[in-house]
């Protein structure tokens, strides 16, 4: 017998992990950094990807992002866009290419919206 099943769920267990760090890094970039604007529609596309692979995990890191801002006004404006993002468009976790452009629709109208009252605080 062979060890090939231990060493696979080690792997997918660090996937995992690199997955969601992923998640992480490119919604940090995409929300507050200062980038080239050329840059959004991948990050949207690698955005899409990634909440698929991690969709739990995505909703854990908003209600974390919802749950840190310390005025209730923020909170209730984060949430409803977090909203838009995911939903806005009849959006799905497909990849086709429709899906794919009414994603980075709803990602560029999330970032105008949410970089507009972030920054005001």
């Amino acid at each position: 017998q062979n060890n090939y099943s231990g060493l696979s769920k080690q792997l997918i267990g660090a996937n995992t992990t690199v997955f969601i760090d992923f998640l992480q890094s490119v919604f940090t970039f995409v929300v507050f950094s200062t980038y080239d604007s050329s840059l959004l529609d991948p990050a949207s596309n690698a955005l899409l990807a990634l909440i698929a692979c991690e969709e739990t995990n995505f909703e854990s890191m908003l209600q974390q992002i919802i749950a840190s801002q310390p005025e209730e006004q923020v909170k209730e404006r984060l949430q409803q866009s977090f909203k838009k993002l995911v939903l806005s468009n009849g959006v799905t976790l497909s990849f086709d290419r429709l899906n794919r452009n009414k994603f980075k629709k709803n990602v560029h109208e999330f970032v105008n919206e949410v970089r507009g009252f972030m920054r005001k605080r």
